[in-house]
């Protein structure tokens, strides 16, 4: 493949790419091909972009055995491979996917960051899963990590949908010196 993209002087893009993710996920025969053609997107050096996770996760593919296939190819998706595909999870409203691949990430020994944690934040409270939401926020915690203004105000925005508006005050008031305004 590379070879004679190179005799053609053709300089593949992350748009090539996405047409022929998108032609191979919508065959069965097509979906066997993916993960050589992510190696070789390597090789080419064309960073997959979250249209292309948006594309892959909407085939055939779970998203664990997605990415699943691709590691046992040899194609090890970093933090930023991961954050894109949890936040098209979320846009998804597919929130627990989202903390499965939190969890992935967790079981790889990588350390997710707020960002991560936010995006599945906000995934599990767009489902309705305020246990899990409470889980998320308290296991963020307990790791050191700091939440920012948008952390909180997913955690706000969830307590207040399960009508715990004193909550959210609380969570509110005992934030309102700990964060640092993004703005």
């Amino acid at each position: 493949m590379a070879a004679v993209v190179s005799s053609l002087s053709y300089v593949p893009s992350a748009l090539s790419l996405n047409s022929l993710l998108l032609v191979l996920c919508r065959r069965n025969q097509g979906l066997k091909l993916v993960p050589c053609v992510l190696m070789k997107s390597r090789v080419l050096n064309i960073r997959l972009e979250e249209s292309s996770f948006e594309i892959l996760i909407s085939g055939d593919f779970g998203v664990l055995s997605f990415l699943e296939s691709i590691r046992k190819v040899g194609f090890c998706p970093g933090m930023i491979d991961y954050a894109k595909v949890i936040n098209v999870l979320v846009k998804e409203k597919r929130g627990l996917d989202a903390l499965d691949v939190l969890n992935q990430i967790k079981a790889a020994r990588m350390k997710p960051d707020i960002v991560c944690y936010t995006m599945v934040l906000n995934g599990v409270i767009m489902e309705g899963e305020y246990d899990k939401a409470d889980e998320l926020f308290d296991e963020l915690l307990v790791l050191g990590l700091v939440p920012d203004v948008y952390t909180y105000n997913v955690y706000i925005n969830g307590l207040c949908k399960q009508n715990n508006v004193k909550g959210g005050l609380d969570v509110l008031l005992l934030c309102g010196g700990m964060v640092k305004s993004e703005v």
